[in-house]
């Protein structure tokens, strides 16, 4: 844990000191660590924070179905009223048939 740690501060040290060339595509420089670790074990990986366990979904297929969440498989939590207000009653937020 704590070698994952150090190891995610150094890479996003190294990005920090590089010049950012001009694009949209910012994952890379403000998310180093993800981005290296989604290049090496594919579009569904876990990580570890400690006890709990963080799994990264980046297949749009994948996050679709988890959305989706026809069989309650995937408990969403419940937002707070701000999130609720700039998210909308979308498929974000909202749980059940709508």
């Amino acid at each position: 844990m704590e070698a994952q740690k150090k190891l995610a501060a150094t890479m996003l040290r190294e990005s920090m000191n590089s010049p950012m060339e001009l694009s949209y595509d910012i994952f890379p420089k403000i998310h180093t660590h993800i981005y290296a670790w989604n290049k090496n074990y594919g579009k569904v990986f876990l990580s570890w924070h400690g006890p709990k366990a963080q799994l990264f979904v980046n297949d749009p297929e994948i996050v679709k179905e988890i959305l989706i969440n026809k069989d309650g498989a995937y408990a969403k939590a419940m937002s707070r009223e701000y999130v609720r207000k700039l998210l909308g009653d979308g498929l974000v937020t909202t749980e059940g048939k709508k």
